[in-house]
This record gives structure tokens, sequence and C-alpha cells, in this order.
């Protein structure tokens, strides 16, 4: 046993040192600023990997200051060690505002880096899809005419039309950049397959694991929303459609998958979000209570809960389903205590959340027997 805990404390501490805050979640202690620090880590993680050669001694000397403190932090709360020379009360106080301190001095080195790599990281993104879209279809568009004609297949029943207009969008997007190429492109709609340069066709769900395909240049079929959140078919939303557009009719255009570059529009992957994870209502008896899953595909997102309810409720957003079992048996159970709420006929909250996260609606038992409540819930991600 003594080996296990040994083993522990040592990967938090190594966790909390290279990606800060998952060292605390790991330890199911400090939940609340491990998730505020993972968020902050890996947002600064894209700004600083692209530009870490070009940070001053002062700076890595910080980051490293922090990933040391962090460390240290994990190691104690493992172990159990304190400051003997102060009372509780006193290094709880000395923790809080150490705690503050190390937040805002992420925050701090953060923002430094944004102001210093947004602008060069913008015009590189830029300049490797315009590069990527030049070299791979300059040739194949110079023995063409300047004109590519696009026929576009009737529309799916049950889907808003309004995701019909991401293809056009696409459109006036290659317009845009191919001003900057030798070519200049023009994309006409037509009336007739027959006529079509390009052809679209639409899926309401592709069942393959795949957003889109595009076939010998020429026919592009684009997934508009998928049945893997909570067995039931949701719609993307439409900046994910877009972004299939784009890249489906890159493809049509001559340029390959990227595998290199994930900030490009031709990167072989991405990360699609759902229009709403949960829209729902239902009832929930006098004791009983319900656990929504959040259908994220990203490792931690910012999503908006909106529950209204006949009767007073109580709310939680918790890490994973088995922490929603241990609640329901009356065991110890791990939640987010800034997203808690208890006996709320109206919830409303915007909450960072890890992939498995959750929220438990529970009507709480009334003594002489309460009322059946009737609730409508919202779960949508940011």
């Amino acid at each position: 046993m003594a080996n296990k805990g040994h083993k522990k404390t040592w990967i938090a501490v190594l966790l909390n040192f290279f990606i800060y805050g998952l060292g605390y979640i790991y330890l199911r202690k400090k939940i609340g600023l491990g998730i505020l620090l993972l968020i902050l880590d890996m947002v600064s993680f894209g700004f600083i990997s692209n530009s870490f050669s070009n940070l001053g001694a002062d700076e890595v000397f910080f980051w490293v200051l922090v990933g040391v403190w962090l460390a240290l932090d994990a190691y104690r709360l493992s172990t159990g060690h304190r400051i003997t020379a102060l009372s509780e009360s006193s290094q709880k106080i000395g923790e809080k505002i150490l705690d503050t301190l190390i937040v805002l001095l992420v925050i701090s080195l953060l923002l430094h880096s944004i102001v210093s790599t947004l602008n060069p990281k913008e015009a590189k993104s830029l300049s490797l899809l315009q590069t990527d879209v030049k070299t791979k279809t300059t040739q194949e568009l110079q023995s063409q005419t300047k004109v590519v004609k696009i026929y576009i297949n009737t529309f799916p029943s049950g889907v808003d039309k309004k995701y019909e207009n991401s293809i056009r969008e696409a459109m006036s997007f290659y317009e845009r950049i191919s001003s900057n190429l030798s070519v200049s492109l023009s994309f006409i709609e037509v009336s007739k397959f027959s006529e079509a340069d390009v052809y679209i066709n639409w899926f309401k769900e592709f069942g393959t694991g795949s957003l889109g395909h595009t076939i010998n240049q020429k026919g592009i079929d684009i997934g508009l929303g998928d049945s893997n959140c909570l067995e039931r078919w949701r719609p993307y939303t439409y900046d994910t459609v877009l972004h299939i557009a784009k890249h489906e009719l890159g493809h049509a255009l001559g340029a390959d998958d990227d595998y290199e570059h994930p900030d490009t529009l031709m990167y072989y992957k991405f990360l699609t979000k759902y229009e709403i994870d949960i829209e729902e209502s239902d009832v929930l008896s006098d004791g009983w209570s319900t656990f929504y899953p959040v259908c994220t595909k990203n490792d931690v997102a910012i999503y908006s809960f909106e529950v209204t309810s006949t009767e007073p409720l109580d709310i939680y957003i918790v890490p994973s389903r088995q922490d929603y079992e241990l609640f329901r048996k009356g065991l110890k159970f791990t939640h987010y205590p800034p997203c808690q709420e208890e006996k709320v006929k109206f919830y409303e909250k915007k909450c960072p959340v890890l992939r498995d996260f959750g929220i438990i609606l529970k009507n709480p038992s009334e003594l002489l027997g309460g009322n059946t409540a009737q609730f409508k819930i919202k779960v949508k991600e940011s």
C-alpha cells in the first residue's frame, strides 16, 4: 500500500508540473482550481508551442516557477504535509491567497503570449492555407476556365435549410482567396447535374464516422449531423458544416489533406460541435434523480446548462456517470462546486467541463411526500 501511495504522489507531482492543474484533478482535490488551470494551460499551449524559441528568459523562468509551485502543492496535498508553524485557519487563508496569485500569474503570462504571438500565427495559418491551395490546384485550374459550375442536390427533409448556404459561403471564401493566386475563381450554380463541374450531395448522417467525402474532385458529400450523442440524431452547428463544406470544396479544387498543421483548413481531423446536445422535457418523482452526460468531442469545453422546473431541484455538475452512481447510493461523490445549486426552480450557468462530465438533477425528498417535478433541460456547448 505504501508503494502505491508513493507512486500516486509522484504521478500527481509530475502531472501538476507539466500540465498545470491535472495533478489536482488526478488527486480529486482542488477540482475547481485544477479545471481552471487546465483550461488556461491548454489555451496557452497553442500560443507558446509555436513561439517558444522567442520567449524571454524571464518568461521561461516564471512558467517553470509556476510548475514547481504546483508540483510542490500536489506533493503536499497527496502526503498530507502541512506547515506546522501556522494554524489550520491561517494555512487555509494562505493557500487561497497563493492559489489566486498562481491563477493571476498564469493569466498574465497567457495574455503576454497571446499579444506577442497572435498576429504571426494568423498570418502563418493564412499563408499555409493559400500556399496549399495554390500548389495543389494551380496546375489543374490553369487548363480549365475560370468558371466552376456547381450543382447543389436536393436538401434532406427534417434538417434546417440554413445549412444549405454553407456551400455558397464556401464558394465565396475560395473566390476571395483566389484573388491572391495566379488564377481567379468564379463559381456558378447550375440547375442540371450534367452541366456541373462539381456537384454537392447532402447527408443527414453518414453512419461511418466520416464528416464528408470528395470523389474524383467532382462529387462532394457533406454530413449534417450524427447520432453519437445519447443515440439520437443531432445537427452540427452551422460553423461545423461550413468547415466541412470548405474542406471538401478544397479537395474538389485539388488540395490534399494536411497532416502537419492542425490550424489549417485542410488538416485531416476536425472536432465537430452539435447545435444542441440535449433539449427535452421530463418528470422526476419525489426523491428521484437523473443524469445527462455532455457530448463534447473536445478534451476541455465550456457548456451552457439551463433547467426550469415546477418543483425545486438539486443540481450538480459531475466528472462522470460513476460519480452519479455514487450520488444515487448516498455515497461521497465528486462535483464542481461553482456550478452547484440546491432547491432551485430555475438554473442557468456556464461551466467548464471535460469529456464524460454530466449534470445531475434531483427532486429532493419531502418528509410528508413531495410533488412530482416537471422539468425542461437544455445543454449546449458554447
